[in-house]
């Protein structure tokens, strides 16, 4: 088993939580500050754990990714995007 290196592991899940901080109509400009660490963190998770027996975790991370991703990609190319509905895009990630 390998030690855990709480310092990373600690920043992890504060990159994380942020997310569950945010509400359906939040300004999606103001909230990049939440959405980009956590994507990076996950990303960098997926990609430093190849090796390593975590099926169940890396599995939540890439779902969690494609959620991250998800609600970036339509506003990434429009500039002076205020809003994300989140509401919409739970809904339509369902269908």
């Amino acid at each position: 088993m390998e030690r855990v290196n709480l310092p990373v592991f600690f920043r992890f899940g504060g990159a994380l939580s942020a997310l569950g901080q945010l509400k359906a109509g939040d300004k999606y400009m103001g909230n990049l500050g939440k959405i980009y660490p956590a994507k990076n963190w996950l990303e960098h998770f997926i990609q430093h754990t190849s090796r390593m027996a975590f099926p169940l975790s890396r599995a939540a991370a890439g779902e969690l990714l494609e959620t991250v991703d998800g609600i970036i990609k339509p506003f990434e190319d429009i500039v002076g995007a205020e809003t994300v509905d989140l509401e919409q895009f739970s809904s339509q990630r369902k269908a």
